[in-house]
């Protein structure tokens, strides 16, 4: 009896030092993260994964260092060990959303449809309506684009109040080349469930885009930046519209404010460039769009005005 007593303290001494141990080893783990995530977002890479090696080796299972190792991979173009990297992660924390979602880009740029189906499914799973759309945005991304809109279909009749899942029903209607459809699904959206949605009126344009549609664009685009006055892309976006339209001088007025604060802007460069073009000022244009130029080289409208 005596010895059962003796031994009990030494059996619960040996079990807290145990539990410290791992509290310790979670809490490195975790310090190290952080510090691999200040790296990343500094551009760090080197020192960011030397980080996160750090942490996964004072904690094995720590899901958010084997995400940054994955980024850090995807960062260095080494895609292949990427995709590893975030199914790892996924089986170590299946509540990363942003594992699924970039494990699933890696298995697409490397035209891995297996991993992309599964990673999507294992994310339905978990998320039902995000991950539905995951899986939607595989078969889109895989030209099954009618096979992407009858599974956002299911979705939008299982969850009607989804503006994710309506904006991207939208998204798959227009790949499926039926931009009228996806015009009614995206203002049954705005006024039925948030007049306000930035995705939802950003995909109207699209859809308004594909039917040629250059006044309901231009409509669109100002209610957009009567609501965002401060959001330059929503300004630029208006802006360009109006070029389109041949609406210079409102164009250029919306630009150039944003060019004097943010010179390197592609966009803004654009604008202005191109309506100094109109003007018959071209000096001053091609300063403006050889800018524009630099920042978008794949750009098809800017290459057009060098022609």
């Amino acid at each position: 009896m005596d010895t059962k007593r003796s031994i009990q303290p030494i059996v619960l001494a040996g079990a807290c030092a145990i539990l410290l141990l791992a509290g310790c080893s979670e809490r490195r783990g975790a310090q190290f993260t952080e510090q691999g995530k200040t790296y990343l977002v500094l551009g760090n890479v080197d020192q960011a994964a030397a980080a996160f090696d750090e942490a996964l080796e004072a904690d094995p299972k720590n899901g958010e260092a084997k995400l940054g190792q994955a980024r850090c991979l995807w960062f260095k173009k080494q895609a292949e060990p990427a995709l590893k990297a975030y199914k790892e992660a996924v089986a170590l924390n299946p509540s990363l959303d942003k594992a699924f979602i970039e494990g699933v880009r890696a298995a697409l740029a490397t035209k891995d449809t297996a991993s992309a189906e599964d990673l999507s499914s294992q994310y339905a799973a978990v998320k039902p309506d995000l991950g539905g759309i995951l899986h939607a945005t595989v078969l889109r991304d895989t030209e099954r684009a009618s096979e992407a809109v009858a599974e956002l279909k299911r979705l939008r009749d299982s969850f009607p109040k989804s503006v994710e899942v309506r904006v991207s029903l939208a998204g798959a209607l227009i790949a499926a080349k039926d931009p009228a459809q996806a015009e009614q699904e995206l203002k049954a959206t705005l006024s039925e469930l948030d007049k306000d949605s930035l995705p939802a009126r950003m995909m109207l344009v699209e859809a308004y885009r594909a039917q040629g549609k250059l006044a309901e664009i231009e409509n669109e685009f100002r209610t957009l930046a009567e609501q965002r006055p401060d959001d330059p892309a929503v300004q630029l976006s208006l802006a360009r519209t109006l070029l389109a339209s041949n609406k210079l001088e409102e164009a250029e007025k919306i630009a150039r404010p944003i060019l004097d604060k943010t010179p390197e802007s592609p966009w803004a460069n654009y604008v202005v460039g191109a309506c100094l073009l109109a003007q018959g000022k071209r000096e001053d244009a091609v300063n403006c769009l050889e800018a524009a130029a630099g920042a978008l080289p794949n750009d098809p409208q800017i290459a057009k005005l060098f022609a």
